[in-house]
């Protein structure tokens, strides 16, 4: 098992320093092109490329949300404790998991998620399918509204 233990203080400098040199933000895509997939057009406009101070963490948190491995480690699960924190079970390419780590609070998780799908302009189609995501896979409701 991997020895990851991220802290609400030092949770980016664990998580960008987990696995050694040569890890972090996977490379970038590009802006939602014509003729894209929905899938597609969440992942171009929310990829972490898009917002330079996006931290290593919130980049594993929004791959796990659309079903993509932004970050090395990725994270594999996601967990809501009863007292309102939020647990992450990190994983790497090759599928080795570290140990569930607390990595903030849910309030504030959610309140991160809803500002990165207004700051990434998401349409009310793209907004629908980012809080069904958000909903399904973190268990939070997303607060405002896209478009």
């Amino acid at each position: 098992m991997l020895g990851l233990s991220l802290t609400a203080l030092g949770a980016r400098r664990v998580w960008d320093s987990a696995l050694g040199e040569g890890y972090g933000v996977r490379s970038p895509a590009g802006s939602p092109a014509p003729g894209m997939s929905m899938a597609e057009q969440l992942r171009a406009k929310l990829h972490p490329s898009r917002f330079p101070s996006m931290s290593e963490q919130m980049s594993a948190i929004v791959g796990f949300v659309l079903g993509e491995a932004f970050t090395e480690p990725a994270i594999a699960e996601l967990h809501l404790t009863p007292d309102g924190g939020v647990l992450a079970v990190p994983v790497t390419a090759a599928g080795e998991r570290g140990q569930a780590a607390f990595i903030g609070a849910a309030v504030d998780l959610q309140a991160n998620l809803s500002r990165l799908g207004m700051a990434a302009g998401l349409d009310a189609d793209e907004w629908s399918e980012y809080a069904r995501l958000v909903r399904e896979r973190v268990g939070v409701e997303l607060s405002g509204e896209g478009g």
